[in-house]
C-alpha cells in the first residue's frame, strides 16, 4: 500500500508522481488528522493525529475513517497534507505522512518495520 501511495503523491527531481502528471496536486486534500493544537502547544506527550483514543476497561485505537468528529478535519492544500505532522513520539520525535510512506517503501521489510515503528511510537 505504502508503494501505491508513493507511486501517486512523491516527486523528486527525476520523477514525478502521478498526480502531479495529471496536474491533481492542485486540488484540495481531505486531511483527516486532528487538530494538533494540544501537540503544537506542548500540552501532551505523544501524537497521534489519525486514530481516536478509547479509554476504559479496554482501551483502544480507532481510526478516523466514517464516523469522524468533522470540527477537526478540512480540506487543505496538497503540501500541509503531506507534510503535517500525524504522529509524535513520547521521545518528541515528529512523523508527517511523506515520511512514513518514504521510510517504510525505502527499506526491505516494510511492513515488520512499520509496524514496530507505530508500536514504539505508541508505548
Amino acid at each position: 500500500m505504502a508503494t501505491v501511495i508513493r507511486v501517486l503523491l512523491h516527486d523528486t527531481e527525476n520523477s514525478h508522481s502521478l498526480l502531479s502528471q495529471l496536474n491533481m496536486k492542485k486540488i484540495m486534500f481531505f486531511d483527516s488528522c486532528t487538530n494538533d493544537d494540544f501537540f503544537s502547544k506542548g500540552y501532551i506527550g505523544s501524537f497521534v493525529g489519525i486514530v481516536g483514543i478509547s479509554l476504559g476497561d479496554n482501551s483502544s485505537y480507532t481510526p478516523y475513517l466514517d464516523e469522524i468528529p468533522a470540527s477537526f478535519f478540512g480540506l487543505v492544500p496538497f503540501n500541509d497534507y503531506w507534510q503535517r505532522i500525524i504522529i509524535k513520539d513520547s521521545k518528541k520525535e515528529c512523523f508527517t505522512r511523506e515520511y512514513l510512506i518514504l521510510k517504510i517503501t525505502n527499506q526491505d521489510g516494510e511492513l515488520t518495520s512499520v509496524h514496530l515503528l507505530i508500536k514504539n511510537t505508541l508505548l
